[in-house]
């Protein structure tokens, strides 16, 4: 995509300062493998359609021009007519975690990340010329594109790819602010979870990162409930959920020390309320008096790719 970042930088620092300032309740879900966007509004499908997404399908966005498309929580941050694609909305690539990922990973170092996670907390348009790249976003050109050899699916550099007709529908009713969560459904549950919680590590960071976790929120028809990742240098990963009652006291803990999905004796399952336990495993199904908790710990996890990801 060229872009003139120099040339429209005041412009993209002045609507990304007005993000801030518009109650967005328009919410955009991109699920990469069932190659779908839907449009939200007020909790209410409103649009829904085919996509195309890069060249490369398989991961999630690392460097620059390597053709994935990234996964992530995004805005909307202006919408303009592009001469190649038609009608085009920018999104806010790359975000905080984003960059700490890579920092974690050795892809930018600790200038960049600052740089990035400063430009954000100061609400201003985020660095597009990182070795993350950028200038992505969601614009027409069809979902199948004819070049030398045929017709192809997913052909796009890492943008969002509509048909013609459905990027201008699309256009007429997203407002600039509006969120873009973007997401693989076909990966575990780990890495499907990993681009959307919040970087917990503070800067300065020393290098190397000695790990990375994050944490996030979530409220679904079961509770309130609070989801965290970490992974080390070794690559060795936890996964953990705390269901908390309707006064914020935490009353379950299930912690999955390897991240595997299963529990075992390694594993930690800690009830420190047994009514609101109780109250629990009825709302999932799951015997009061026998309580599987393998069982539990699988269906916490499907409420929350259901409530975060509507589907």
């Amino acid at each position: 995509m060229n872009i003139s970042f120099l040339a429209l930088s005041c412009l993209f620092c002045f609507l990304y300062m007005s993000v801030s300032s518009v109650l967005a309740e328009d919410m955009i879900f991109i699920n990469k493998h069932l190659r779908t966007l839907s449009l939200f509004r007020d909790d209410r499908l409103l649009l829904q359609y085919p996509i195309s997404i890069g060249l490369n399908t398989l991961t999630d966005k690392a460097y620059l021009h390597d053709y994935a498309t990234p996964e992530g929580n995004y805005k909307i941050l202006y919408k303009k007519n592009s001469k190649l694609y038609g009608w085009f909305l920018g999104i806010s690539y790359p975000e905080a975690a984003d960059a700490w990922l890579a920092f974690f990973y050795g892809r930018i170092d600790e200038k960049t990340l600052k740089r990035i996670v400063k430009t954000l907390e100061n609400k201003r348009f985020p660095p597009q010329d990182t070795a993350l790249g950028g200038a992505l976003g969601i614009h027409g050109g069809g979902v199948f594109r004819k070049d030398e050899n045929g017709t192809a699916r997913d052909w796009t550099r890492g943008c969002v790819a509509l048909n013609d007709e459905d990027m201008a529908a699309l256009y007429k009713v997203v407002k600039i602010g509006a969120a873009v969560r973007i997401f693989d459904s076909s990966k575990g549950f780990y890495a499907q979870m990993r681009p959307f919680v919040q970087p917990e590590m503070e800067l300065p960071a020393p290098t190397p990162l000695e790990y990375w976790s994050g944490v996030l929120a979530v409220v679904t028809d079961v509770g309130r409930l609070q989801l965290r990742l970490r992974e080390d240098r070794q690559m060795a990963r936890t996964l953990e959920i705390q269901m908390f009652d309707e006064h914020g006291r935490l009353f379950l803990r299930i912690s999955d020390t390897n991240a595997d999905e299963r529990l075992d004796d390694l594993d930690v399952v800690a009830c420190s309320d047994e009514k609101y336990c109780d109250d629990l495993l009825e709302k999932l199904g799951v015997s009061i008096q026998v309580p599987n908790w393998e069982t539990v710990y699988s269906r916490l996890r499907s409420e929350i790719i259901r409530t975060y990801f509507r589907y």
